[in-house]
């Protein structure tokens, strides 16, 4: 019998694999484990990158926090000893202040007395800027509490209890700071005029300048006014009359003072006669007019508005040189009411000067050290800009 078929290997004649698959099984487990490899290796790189530059972003920002901390405390201490100096400096003034005034009364040399009265007046700034800045804080909130009291429906403040309360309140105090700015003296203030060539004397011999002189009325009358326009003279920027009436010749005023008056300041014994100087509109100011004839009527009590039989317009002075020659060449402008430009007559400059109370002594300019020393009180109580 033919013998039973017995079965293969699919490996070939001998029965063992294939060598080609084993080749290539090995080939491709070989390349799975150096893909593998790879792509570690690339993990690693990457998540080290991210590292490098997570520590470089880090490194920034602390870097950034530091310096504006660093800044911010560079500043205050910046500020505290800025504080400290100026506080420093206060204290050391009023010492000296003290001291020489001792100095002063303790000698018995009328000369050396003087000296040191000087000295200590020096040495004494700050006290008095400070005694100035506080004036000038209670009269700005007296100033405001008038201003609201007056917009009130109906207002007529020269019969209302609390506006008389107010006004008078204000006027006390602006006097005290009238005082403490500028001393008990008698006050004029120079206008330097400089005329157009349209005037018809501008050729002759009377050349193209001029002055006025104004008189400030007495402070203890009116003093809301009066000090206002010494404020407008001592800060004076620019002006020019520009208003040619039968009555008035008016003036625009520019300076640091931008408020019209708090309220029409008015008395009696100081009308608005031939040659007074009064502030122009309502509210009055700062602009301002000279009367070239009585305008007791057209700006006393109960003119230009019919509700209010006690307003007028709120006045300063009195022209005491310049109304008989000067005066007349500003009216003699060969264009009547509101001016244009070619016919304007500048204000050039303002001066102040002072006498005795009694006016009895020289004239001397008002400045040097006692102005410096109020525009620095001024100027550090100014409000800030927005």
């Amino acid at each position: 019998m033919p013998s039973p078929l017995k079965p293969r290997h699919s490996g070939g004649r001998s029965g063992r694999p294939n060598d080609t698959t084993t080749v290539l099984l090995s080939t491709a487990e070989s390349y799975d484990k150096n893909e593998k490899a790879n792509r570690n290796r690339r993990k690693e790189k990457s998540q080290f990158r991210f590292l490098i530059v997570l520590i470089i972003v880090l490194s920034v920002v602390l870097f950034y926090l530091s310096s504006t901390k660093n800044i911010s405390w560079g500043s205050k201490a910046s500020t505290i000893q800025k504080k400290m100096e100026h506080g420093a400096s206060i204290r050391h003034g009023a010492k000296k202040a003290t001291a020489a005034k001792k100095e002063g009364e303790e000698s018995s040399d009328s000369s050396s007395s003087g000296d040191n009265a000087g000295n200590g007046h020096d040495h004494g700034a700050w006290e008095n800027l400070l005694a100035d800045k506080k004036l000038v804080r209670k009269v700005r909130s007296l100033d405001a509490k008038v201003r609201t009291h007056k917009k009130k429906p109906n207002m007529i403040m020269e019969t209302d209890p609390e506006g008389l309360k107010l006004t008078k309140e204000l006027q006390q105090w602006t006097y005290k700071l009238f005082t403490q700015r500028y001393g008990p003296y008698k006050f004029r203030v120079i206008l330097d005029l400089e005329f157009p060539e349209s005037i018809p004397d501008f050729k002759e011999s009377k050349g193209p300048t001029g002055q006025v002189t104004i008189q400030m009325a007495s402070a203890s009358l009116i003093p809301c006014s009066v000090f206002n326009f010494l404020e407008i003279a001592r800060t004076w920027h620019s002006g020019s009359f520009h208003r040619n009436a039968n009555h008035v010749l008016q003036a625009a005023a520019h300076s640091d003072v931008k408020k019209s008056m708090p309220f029409q300041e008015y008395s009696p014994e100081h009308a608005h006669k031939k040659g007074t100087a009064g502030y122009a509109g309502r509210p009055s100011g700062p602009g301002f007019y000279i009367s070239i004839m009585d305008n007791s009527v057209n700006h006393g009590p109960g003119s230009q508005q019919h509700h209010n039989p006690h307003e007028a317009d709120a006045n300063f002075g009195d022209v005491v040189e310049g109304f008989t020659d000067v005066v007349p060449r500003i009216h003699s402008v060969p264009q009547k009411g509101w001016l244009d430009n070619k016919n304007k007559i500048k204000i050039v400059k303002m001066t102040i000067v002072y006498n005795k109370e009694d006016g009895t002594g020289e004239w001397h300019e008002w400045g040097g050290e006692n102005k410096d020393k109020y525009e620095i009180a001024q100027a550090q109580d100014s409000p800030k800009k927005k």
